[in-house]
């Protein structure tokens, strides 16, 4: 009298995710879960869903960049007046 069950866990498909420094992937895989009777038989209950990350672009920060050229600027500046006083 029991019921064989199971289940499965499926993507559409990778998701793009666009942060304001880089732009990932987000691919998940597919798993099948809770196999057996009821899903409590000796069969897989549960399940570990794996993701991968990849980092499709790297947005470059031209304004940190900046800023830093001025800093150093402004403190070799403040050496040269230091040395002439």
């Amino acid at each position: 009298m029991g019921q064989v069950t199971a289940g499965k866990v499926t993507w559409n498909g990778p998701a793009c995710v666009s942060r304001s420094w880089a732009d990932d992937k987000i691919t998940l895989g597919e798993e099948v879960f809770n196999q057996g009777s009821f899903g409590l038989g000796p069969g897989k209950c549960g399940a570990i869903v794996e993701a991968s990350i990849e980092q499709i672009s790297v947005v470059p920060l031209p304004a940190a960049v900046w800023g830093g050229v001025i800093f150093l600027s402004m403190l070799g500046a403040g050496k040269i007046v230091r040395r002439r006083n």
